[in-house]
């Protein structure tokens, strides 16, 4: 019944217990249980977010040094395009948009997968346990992993061409990185 205190619903499923045979039988107090869940899937939000840090801490170092191997594999056809008048704004925006492409097009892709796959999981899931199919999208984490991806981005490609953007470009285009 609703509105039962905790105590009355203990002392009512003791009670029922009483009448049990054999350990097969067990009684499951809904709302006891209930709360229980939702305190799993609490649990299983925050580790979903530390494995989210920890993944895009790891992309940030990973991509970080790709750029700057890039850069430097590149430098002296970066050098000779700062040479022919391409500012170090141009040059910045140049491998900005390149990684930022690269970037969003994985993240779509890795939405669209991840969202079908977990469809597929959740409903045989479901199928499995005769529950009618439901699939909470969570907004909040997608929105939160795209923002910290994109500042990511930003300084794992702004700090290796600062540092040759403050070269000299003679110096680039001698390959000196």
């Amino acid at each position: 019944k609703d509105g039962i205190s905790t105590e009355r619903r203990d002392e009512i499923a003791n009670g029922i217990r009483s009448f049990f045979k054999d350990d097969a039988t067990f009684l499951l107090d809904m709302e006891a249980t209930v709360a229980t869940v939702d305190n799993i899937l609490s649990i299983f939000q925050i580790f979903v977010a530390v494995v989210g840090a920890i993944a895009l801490i790891l992309a940030f170092f990973l991509l970080l040094i790709s750029t700057t191997q890039n850069i430097k594999e590149n430098i002296w056809e970066y050098g000779c395009l700062r040479a022919m008048g391409f500012t170090k704004a141009q040059g910045m925006r140049c491998f900005m948009y390149e990684q930022y492409s690269v970037i969003l097009a994985s993240l779509v892709l890795g939405t669209i997968v991840g969202f079908i796959l977990s469809s597929v999981v959740t409903a045989q899931f479901f199928l499995f346990m005769e529950f009618p199919f439901a699939l909470d999208f969570p907004y909040g984490l997608l929105y939160t992993m795209v923002i910290m991806s994109v500042v990511t981005t930003f300084y794992a490609v702004w700090v290796p061409v600062s540092e040759v953007n403050n070269q000299k470009i003679a110096q680039a285009i001698k390959g000196n990185a």
